[in-house]
């Protein structure tokens, strides 16, 4: 049975109820376009985020490798590139790689409170990282202050609530926050652009489906983790949010006239291959 709305014959009835439609639909108006901008008026005036023009500017070179999880890290291509800096992410401190790679940057994106990814000697083991290079930048999460500390090649980062795809272009490009962002290689990358790198290569990441589910890490054998509640709707969620913020970092290279290079042995189609 289809249900109709009865208009009352009273005029002054009939006036109130389409008063009442009309102030109804401005409210879920009005109530959607607060759901996309609450995030971003939180994070800008609320928490006053930090400012990300206090970060260093870059060594001086204008190339730059980003460092991936992935287990098909080709070391020749390391070495093939010493004239450009390398910028490593999460567990590399606990690898073998730290034997023959000596970062000029590294970013910690993970909590310290992430049981699952760090019992008390995994932290430790960080710990021991950082204090034996003292020639690395770091860019880690404020919580790991507590742990570590204030100290001049620390730059501790408050990320903002809302995730990246949530800003438009002008205030990216400005770099003064440091959004959330489903991947700690986009970060980079975004860190990249903000110290003005010219030409990025992006190393040892696969971009297969599912994310994280099928691809391993080379450190997976100590670490172990269901990330998908349900699978079939979460890992394309993360796909497609993943794949947004590629697209959104490919842009703002374009207009800053930088350039990212997927590498040899990275899946990464999003940007032209480099194999030298």
């Amino acid at each position: 049975m289809r249900s109709i709305v009865h208009i009352p014959k009273n005029g002054n009835l009939r006036l109130l109820l389409v008063v009442f439609i009309f102030l109804f639909n401005l409210l879920k108006f009005i109530i959607k376009k607060i759901e996309k901008i609450s995030f971003i008026f939180f994070d800008k005036i609320i928490f006053r985020r930090q400012n990300l023009e206090d970060i260093i500017k870059n060594s001086g070179k204008e190339n730059i490798i980003i460092l991936g999880n992935s287990p098909d890290i080709d070391l020749s291509f390391i070495e093939n590139n010493k004239d450009k800096d390398i910028f490593t992410v999460n567990h590399f401190y606990d690898t073998n790689l730290t034997k023959s790679i000596n970062p000029n940057y590294h970013m910690m994106i993970h909590r310290p409170y992430e049981k699952e990814l760090y019992s008390d000697t995994r932290i430790e083991k960080f710990k021991k990282f950082v204090s034996l290079k003292q020639n690395t930048i770091f860019f880690l999460t404020i919580e790991w202050k507590k742990i570590l500390g204030n100290k001049k090649n620390i730059y501790y980062l408050d990320q903002t609530i809302s995730q990246i795809t949530n800003y438009n272009i002008s205030s990216l490009l400005k770099f003064k926050i440091f959004p959330a962002i489903s991947n700690v290689l986009i970060s980079a990358s975004y860190l990249s652009l903000k110290m003005k790198y010219k030409e990025i290569y992006i190393h040892g990441y696969n971009l297969h489906f599912p994310i994280y589910a099928l691809i391993p890490h080379y450190y997976d054998e100590n670490i172990k983790k269901n990330i998908f509640e349900n699978f079939d709707t979460d890992a394309y969620k993360l796909i497609d949010l993943t794949l947004n913020e590629w697209l959104l970092i490919k842009k703002l290279s374009n207009i800053q006239n930088s350039k990212i290079y997927s590498t040899n042995k990275t899946f990464l189609p999003i940007f032209e291959q480099h194999d030298s």
